[in-house]
């Protein structure tokens, strides 16, 4: 088949398809980022460490810290790591707007970092309670020095596509 056939055959099955309907334009989809930062303690021994921060929306508003969108709270689940100066391990956790009363997000994912200072980097999935698939996710990075009677911190940035 020649070009000018192809093409005469692609502009009569685009007339045909538009002739027949269409489903219409696809629903937009909104999509929420900003930051996030709180407390990160790490495992300690046979205890699992958590994390109780906040996710903050970006808005264009001029206002120095928006109140939070979610209550972000998670468990940290050590993982063997062959590397003996190395930390890793799970982060289990929810989303959660405040509003109702089971969580709007699950979060999965992982930490990675250097046992000698506490401190590493972070990646997780976001999913809503009802499906397997991500929507979103969010990263960033953690300090927990060990043997020091702080709290640890975490910072970061995170998207959800809705």
């Amino acid at each position: 088949m020649s070009r000018r056939s192809l093409g005469t055959l692609a502009v009569a099955s685009l007339g045909a398809l538009a002739l027949a309907g269409s489903p219409g334009p696809l629903a937009p989809s909104t999509i929420r980022i900003g930051w996030t930062h709180g407390v990160w303690e790490l495992p300690w021994g046979p205890q699992n460490g958590y994390v109780d921060g906040y996710f903050y929306q970006r808005t264009t508003n001029p206002t120095p810290t928006p109140p939070p969108v979610f209550h972000f709270t998670a468990t940290l689940i050590e993982a063997p790591v062959a590397c003996p100066s190395c930390i890793a391990g799970y982060v289990q956790g929810v989303l959660d707007d405040g509003v109702g009363t089971t969580p709007d997000y699950f979060v999965s994912g992982h930490y990675y970092g250097s046992f000698s200072n506490g401190s590493g980097t972070f990646t997780a999935n976001i999913f809503e309670p009802t499906s397997a698939a991500p929507v979103g996710s969010v990263s960033g990075n953690f300090s927990d020095p060990p043997l020091l009677p702080v709290l640890g911190r975490f910072d970061g940035k995170w998207l959800i596509r809705r």
